[in-house]
């Protein structure tokens, strides 16, 4: 009978059951076909749609054989009508069509074209965006064990598209999926058991499942098993290994792989350094619109190592990775409109890219969000604000500006106690004005309650030290007031002339006309000799 012999047909082209024999399924499915069996016909189509059995790959004449079994009501024959519409093959490209036809194989109950359907409307294409519809289909198909549509479900219990989200139904889908081999099912249960999402977390697992599907070439696996064998994660640490498979990534195509062997070869993780390659894998990265490749490109050519320096260049690059959200970029161009690098100088615009970098949290983008608003763009509340934010991720820069608004009472309430706790955090952090000002507080006792002069003479015999370190990192103010103190014998220091004209020299030689009147009064000379 027709319908058997397409049966058997299908079974010598696709190897179930009987050794594969393209030929023998052409011949039989023209036969079947003859007969008027459409499912005949869909194979013929199918036959010069994949370019097997017949002298080469034709697919108009693959369209042909599919509008042929569509028109005896065979699904698989409309499915084939509609991957030809949908792919713009043997056809122009028509997306609406394509529904059309994936539309009449799935009401039939054909997985595949239930599967692409979903598709289609989950992305809008040829139909209106329905991620409801979407995920309804997907599960039709996959209730038939189409492993696409059971990834696809799978997806969408996960992020809540087109049904509630609900972590364990996405993983219980991922796991039959997987299960067949699908790869992107089985990083996406790696991820699952990485993070804890809808399993009990478990890095030992997760690493199994990423190395399944980075067994067949899954870049986001691939990637995140080099992840895991940098930082140990599951699995044991080595930097070597992690390299190996950020290459097999990289070496895919794959952006984030490059990126991150182009970090290794900066960062001489796994190996020696050598920033021109790290260069090269960045430059790949950044080209295929990597962020943060982007944003190192922007890096190399400002300082013009393993690249030509070029400030436009790098400007160039920060604004591209910037106008993705790349936070790090972000507050590089705000740098360079504030400073008129690469580009031309525009305040407004330097201000406009900080405020977005400083509200993704970046401590740079926040602290000169801050001064953009302490110098006329905004209130010092406003400053002081972002200042604070800043200076709670460790801002060096930003606790010495918030500890200046707490001792002047701008956009805060005045508090010496608090600046003078914020100016410790700051010195702490190597940063020499903040060494100076954290003297000075010391020094004049500020913050400490009116009559407490046992803790006020306490804490003054510390100014000396944090003067000292200042001036070692070549602080103007630092040798000024460590000269001042060898000078009159304050801050915790006897008097000492040789080493106060020694640190006045010093400071003096910044050009600073108050530090060369100091020197001018100790010496009586009027110079620096």
């Amino acid at each position: 009978d027709a319908f058997g012999t397409a049966v058997l047909a299908y079974a010598y082209k696709s190897g179930r059951g009987v050794e594969k024999d393209a030929e023998e399924a052409l011949r039989l499915a023209r036969e079947s076909a003859a007969a008027g069996e459409g499912l005949g016909a869909a194979i013929v189509g199918e036959c010069y749609y994949d370019g097997e059995g017949v002298e080469q790959q034709n697919e108009e004449r693959a369209l042909e054989w599919f509008r042929k079994a569509a028109e005896r009501g065979s699904a698989e024959g409309q499915y084939g009508v509609g991957i030809c519409y949908d792919n713009g093959e043997g056809v122009e490209e028509d997306y609406k069509e394509a529904v059309v036809w994936y539309r009449k194989a799935a009401d039939q109950g054909n997985a595949c074209a239930q599967f692409n359907l979903g598709h289609c409307l989950e992305r809008g294409a040829g139909v209106n965006r329905d991620k409801k519809q979407a995920a309804e289909w997907y599960m039709k198909a996959a209730e038939q064990g189409d492993a696409d549509a059971q990834y696809a479900i799978g997806r969408c219990f996960d992020n809540g598209s087109g049904v509630k989200r609900d972590k364990k139904q996405a993983v219980e889908w991922y796991v039959r999926a997987a299960e067949q081999g699908d790869a992107d099912a089985q990083y996406a249960i790696g991820r699952c058991f990485d993070k804890g999402a809808g399993v009990k977390r478990d890095k030992k697992q997760a690493v199994e499942w990423y190395l399944k599907a980075a067994d067949q070439e899954h870049a986001l696996a691939q990637c995140s098993i080099g992840d895991c064998c940098e930082k140990g994660r599951g699995t044991e640490k080595s930097g070597r290994k992690a390299a190996e498979w950020y290459l097999k990534a990289a070496n895919t195509g794959d952006p984030r792989g490059q990126y991150n062997i182009g970090r290794c070869l900066e960062m001489g993780v796994g190996g020696e350094i050598d920033v021109k390659k790290a260069v090269g894998w960045y430059r790949k990265a950044a080209k295929q619109g990597h962020a943060e490749g982007q944003y190192k490109m922007g890096y190399f050519h400002e300082n013009g190592e393993g690249a030509s320096k070029s400030v436009k260049q790098a400007a160039r690059w920060y604004r591209k990775a910037a106008e993705q959200g790349d936070a790090d970029a972000q507050a590089a161009i705000g740098r360079c409109f504030e400073d008129g690098v690469g580009v031309a100088m525009d305040k407004n615009l330097a201000w406009l890219w900080y405020l977005k970098a400083a509200e993704q949290r970046h401590p740079e983008g926040q602290y000169k969000a801050g001064c953009c608003l302490e110098s006329g763009q905004g209130t010092n509340k406003e400053a002081a604000r972002w200042y604070l934010e800043a200076a709670n991720q460790g801002h060096a820069s930003a606790q010495y500006a918030i500890g200046c608004c707490f001792e002047g009472g701008k956009g805060v309430k005045r508090d010496g106690r608090i600046a003078r706790r914020w100016y410790k955090m700051a010195a702490n952090n190597g940063h020499a004005a903040g060494q100076v000002k954290y003297g000075l507080s010391l020094e004049k006792g500020l913050g400490v309650p009116k009559g407490d002069q046992l803790q006020k003479r306490t804490i003054e015999q510390l100014a000396w030290k944090w003067y000292q370190k200042a001036a070692e990192q070549g602080d103007a103010e630092g040798e000024f007031n460590l000269a001042r103190c060898y000078e009159l014998g304050v801050g915790g220091v006897k008097t000492n002339r040789e080493l106060a004209v020694r640190w006045y020299r010093r400071a003096a030689e910044h050009g600073d006309a108050r530090m060369q009147e100091a020197l001018d009064r100790i010496t009586g000379t009027g110079t620096l000799q």
